[in-house]
């Protein structure tokens, strides 16, 4: 996406979120970031309902599958393996995401892409290997 896109999206999603990181309440330009909720690169379309404001490392780890959220209950879920080293983020894992106060709602099908792709890299190796996971789901 050129730099001109780039800005438009990013200040349509900040407006859409009213300033304000979806996970964390965090607020500031400085802090957050626009994430493209299903990437350009799989037809995600650069629109404000393929978006979503974040803190900036979690959106790092948001586009780099270790952070997603469950498109059936609307949980925030984070890779085991970054729960077992960054401790903090297990204050976020399973908060319930309220997106009713965005002006216009989400694509649910993107977030559906992105959830899916998160749950075959983190969750499914641990059903294959029959351990508990369910308090995940």
């Amino acid at each position: 996406m050129s730099s001109p896109d780039q800005a438009l999206f990013s200040e349509d999603v900040r407006k859409n979120c009213a300033g304000t990181c979806v996970l964390t309440g965090v607020r500031g330009r400085q802090r957050t970031e626009a994430a493209h909720i299903k990437p350009r690169h799989a037809g995600g379309e650069p629109d404000v309902t393929n978006g979503i404001l974040l803190r900036s490392d979690i959106h790092t780890l948001f586009d780099n599958w270790h952070f997603s959220i469950d498109p059936d209950s609307m949980k925030a879920r984070f890779s085991p393996d970054v729960l077992s080293v960054d401790k903090d983020l297990l204050q976020l894992e399973g908060k319930q995401i309220d997106f009713s106060r965005l002006q216009m709602p989400i694509n649910i099908e993107h977030l559906r892409h992105h959830w899916n792709k998160f749950f075959n890299r983190h969750v499914n190796p641990f059903i294959k290997n029959a351990l508990n996971y369910g308090d995940f789901l």
